[in-house]
């Protein structure tokens, strides 16, 4: 073989070599952060969580590690705990600590560095709220909420974190103990919307009354409060649940905004209750009446036209045809 030839094929080989060795190491060429690793094992993912060096790719190995943490409990918890504590990056050890908290059963060697990542590593205080890593410390304590009664000894930690304003640490408590009512009443007080939804939805439909007057408030403390608790009251579907939501998008229909009140008429229509359905039917000549009004701004006449096809009836339907036909 010529000299030049030899020469070429063993310059490849070496760059061959140091892409692979490069590759191992988590060195990517620029812009290469996407991989197809969906074929690889768990020691290959444990091994990129370990020592790769870009933390996109780390993160990305504990997103696929995550299906494969119930097979192969032995290897993937305790990867996955040495990242929450040790990674440098705050996403990765939090999507460490999210899938801790999702594997089934709960992943309860992993319970003391949960709790420890809720304490700072330099006073062994618990986080405060503006402490540093919030993300972190939010994912670790839902993750202990999730894992239900194992995580009890949590309870001490969390239970600081409650009274330091957390209300993520109340909802937590009360997943591993439904029994500390203390707690519950504490989140009523506060008027958290957000956890006493997700309590509600999780089954404790004791909470229905709290929602209703959370929806019902006309200066609610949070901006979101009224979303929590119609979602919740939505997904509840008890009689009680649903009228309090129909009365809520009745008066929306009202609105100064027509985007409001196309969005009240399409959420009417799908609740479909009675009760929804008759204040549709009513609402059409207002609706008819803003899409054929010519001083009306175009984007008004938009919404009049999406509210009519969201509520369907014959009549509804034949102006919005006969207005585009004109």
């Amino acid at each position: 073989m010529d000299t030049k030839i030899r020469r070429c094929f063993s310059h490849i080989h070496v760059i061959m070599l140091l892409i692979s060795c490069l590759t191992v190491m988590g060195c990517y060429p620029m812009g290469c952060y996407n991989p197809d690793w969906s074929d690889k094992d768990a020691d290959f993912l444990i091994t990129q969580l370990k020592n790769n060096r870009h933390e996109q790719l780390r993160k990305k190995a504990i997103d696929l590690l995550a299906s494969k943490a119930q097979q192969e409990r032995d290897k993937v918890i305790p990867a996955l705990t040495h990242a929450l504590l040790n990674d440098e990056y705050g996403r990765v050890r939090a999507a460490a600590a999210d899938v801790l908290g999702s594997i089934e059963p709960p992943a309860v060697s992993a319970i003391p560095a949960l709790i420890e990542t809720l304490r700072d590593e330099n006073t062994g205080k618990v986080w405060g709220l503006d402490s540093e890593g919030p993300r972190v410390h939010e994912t670790a304590i839902t993750s202990l909420g999730e894992m239900g009664p194992d995580a009890a000894e949590a309870i001490p930690a969390l239970t600081e974190l409650f009274r330091d304003g957390s209300n993520y640490a109340g909802l937590a408590i009360l997943k591993i103990d439904p029994s500390m009512h203390a707690v519950k009443e504490e989140l009523i007080e506060r008027w958290a919307a957000r956890q006493l939804a997700e309590l509600a939805e999780a089954g404790d439909v004791s909470l229905v009354p709290v929602l209703i007057q959370l929806l019902n408030d006309p200066d609610p403390p949070d901006g979101a409060t009224h979303h929590y608790a119609k979602r919740a009251l939505k997904d509840i579907g008890t009689p009680e649940a649903l009228d309090a939501v129909v009365a809520y998008y009745i008066q929306r229909l009202d609105s100064r905004y027509a985007w409001i009140r196309a969005h009240a008429a399409a959420e009417l229509k799908e609740i479909g209750t009675p009760a929804a359905l008759e204040a549709l039917e009513a609402a059409v000549p207002a609706f008819i009446q803003e899409l054929n009004d010519p001083e009306a701004e175009d984007n008004v006449r938009k919404h009049a036209a999406r509210a009519l096809k969201e509520i369907g009836t014959p009549g509804a339907l034949r102006a919005v045809e006969e207005s585009a036909n004109q």
